[in-house]
């Protein structure tokens, strides 16, 4: 009985939050945007400072990647404001499905992005969008959807009724999920319809194949699924970010692409230089919009085995 308690006790603690979860939910999704951008932006900013764990994490993080061009004081600041910007684009999130199409449109300046990616589509084998947790990637996902279509590829979040209610908004968005422990034959197929595939592959995640490659001078363990895809089926892949703008209200599409492939025969070391890739523009993405991207994620926590 004993060995059931902690499973217990961390089974109750997620059916809490949970439950808050709800009860924001149901709480902003009525309100004015500017208003729930207000309340829940300033509710992650007291997680700055409640959530110890986290907020050392990011600032270990931008000191390890910024130093050398932020001072301790520019970095806390840049913190600061990651949080407020987590908590605009989560607010964001609860309400976009009342937003309508014409609204997310006119929210963001995407113009470059829907011309590259229409061209990408004329190819016919489908696109690959590689992303990350910067600016606002939900809405990022809703503005895609809204022109073409989006599958976005997702890990099973670890409480089943939470990863429901997120598939749930996505769908009701216009973007399909298909999740990593389905396999590639869905993202395949996907694409042989030419679909835009969109991928986060910002994270250091247990579990998923990854190749180490640098991220701000130092190897971070990145997912490779998408350059792997990218390489067998000739998608073509595109690195972006969807950024907010200075008034807080609307956003910008940066892309860069189609990444260059090179063959050389050997598949190992041409998917490492496709991740190589990918991961030199978002490191310029995040360089230029510090404050956007979710520096409390344990980015550089699994090692090389040279270095163990």
């Amino acid at each position: 009985m004993p060995r059931l308690k902690p499973r217990f006790h961390k089974l109750l603690i997620r059916w809490v939050l949970y439950w808050v979860g709800v009860a924001v939910l149901r709480s902003t999704s009525e309100l004015p945007q500017w208003l729930a951008n207000l309340l829940v932006s300033r509710l992650a900013l007291l997680g700055y400072y409640i959530f110890k764990s986290n907020r050392n994490i990011a600032l270990a993080n931008l000191r390890l990647a910024l130093k050398e061009k932020y001072s301790r004081a520019e970095r806390r600041a840049i913190a600061n404001r990651m949080f407020l910007n987590f908590g605009r684009s989560l607010a964001e999130f609860v309400t976009l499905s009342s937003w309508g199409r014409r609204r997310i449109l006119q929210a963001v300046d995407g113009r470059k992005y829907l011309r590259l990616i229409r061209q990408g589509r004329q190819k016919g084998r489908g696109v690959i969008i590689t992303t990350g947790h910067i600016g606002n990637w939900e809405l990022f996902a809703a503005y895609t959807a809204a022109h073409f279509p989006l599958s976005v590829i997702a890990r099973r979040l670890y409480f089943e009724p939470f990863d429901r209610a997120v598939v749930r908004r996505r769908k009701k968005l216009g973007t399909d999920v298909i999740y990593q422990q389905d396999g590639v034959r869905p993202i395949i197929r996907a694409l042989r319809n030419n679909q835009v595939i969109g991928f986060l592959v910002d994270q250091d995640i247990k579990g998923v194949a990854s190749d180490f490659v640098d991220f701000f001078g130092k190897k971070a363990s990145t997912p490779n699924a998408h350059a792997a895809l990218a390489l067998t089926t000739g998608a073509l892949m595109y690195a972006a970010a969807m950024i907010r703008k200075p008034d807080m209200r609307r956003f910008e599409i940066l892309i860069e692409g189609p990444v260059e492939i090179e063959r050389t025969g050997d598949k190992t070391a041409d998917r490492i230089a496709l991740v190589k890739k990918w991961s030199g523009i978002f490191q310029q993405f995040v360089g230029q919009y510090p404050d956007q991207w979710a520096w409390f994620h344990p980015r550089w926590k699994t090692r090389p085995p040279e270095e163990s």
